[in-house]
């Protein structure tokens, strides 16, 4: 039978109009590897027995003594019309075992990874960033993220983007980073980071596959994608997914299993 923990609300911030950001407290013993996800469940019924549950992947660092979320408010769907009703101090419900398998254990160590997301779906990489394997591990990191606007693009504080923000040994590696936000509804300069260098640029709206395809990725970055030397995780809307892993399919890419690494790592984050 699972365990269900009753854990305090920390926190609930709204950083959009439409992104939650709530942080709970952590149960002693629960163990998480970044890029997992919890079950959170909540109770629309003022202390009546159903409970809600949803899956949301932890942004918290592994040695955090919390447990941090952001989550899409969806207007008129019980689980988010309910947690806009939560304050700091109610009590939620926690699964007490982590779930799923989008870590870095899906790929040996070596070569370069990238990392790409549609809004929310950032998450895991929020939280693999703030481990030291992921800079160890790799000769570069690249993380690309499309945003519908500026307006969700609200990670700001849990991302290496500030230098005195850096841990010791995110400095000692950070010219193996970088970070390209693109918006997909509007065409504004976006402030990137290539090579641990601040720089602005302007990307074309649209898919992934576009901006693998067209070089613009190739040329701000000066590396590409290839069978030999890249590994690359998708995480976010199910359309961007199937059409960007079709396209790298046709590069020579192949999917990666639990038993059989490969190149490409995916999470439907809705």
């Amino acid at each position: 039978m699972v365990q269900i923990n009753n854990v305090t609300v920390v926190s609930v911030k709204c950083p959009a109009e439409n992104i939650f950001r709530i942080e709970i407290g952590r149960p002693d013993g629960f163990i998480f590897k970044p890029g997992q996800f919890a079950r959170i469940g909540i109770n629309p019924n003022n202390g009546g027995c159903d409970k809600i549950w949803r899956a949301q992947t932890i942004v918290s660092r592994a040695i955090d003594k919390t447990l941090a979320f952001y989550i899409v408010h969806l207007e008129g769907k019980p689980f988010s019309d309910t947690l806009k009703k939560i304050k700091t101090g109610d009590e939620v419900y926690l699964d007490a075992l982590p779930y799923g398998h989008f870590t870095l254990d899906r790929f040996g160590p070596g070569g370069d990874l990238w990392l790409f997301s549609t809004g929310t779906g950032v998450a895991p990489y929020l939280c693999m960033l703030q481990q030291e394997r992921i800079w160890e591990n790799f000769s570069s990191i690249t993380l690309v993220c499309s945003f519908r606007d500026q307006t969700q693009f609200v990670y700001r504080d849990s991302l290496p983007l500030d230098n005195e923000k850096l841990t010791a040994f995110q400095n000692k590696n950070y010219k193996k980073f970088s970070f390209i936000p693109i918006y997909t509804r509007e065409k504004t300069a976006s402030d990137c980071i290539v090579k641990g260098m601040k720089i602005t640029n302007t990307f074309s709206m649209g898919y992934f596959k576009t901006l693998i395809s067209n070089g613009e990725l190739t040329f701000i970055l000066e590396n590409s994608i290839s069978t030999s030397n890249s590994k690359i995780m998708l995480s976010g809307n199910p359309t961007m997914i199937k059409t960007t892993r079709d396209f790298l399919k046709t590069l020579g890419l192949r999917s990666s299993r639990r038993n059989n690494p490969g190149h490409i790592a995916v999470e439907n984050y809705w």
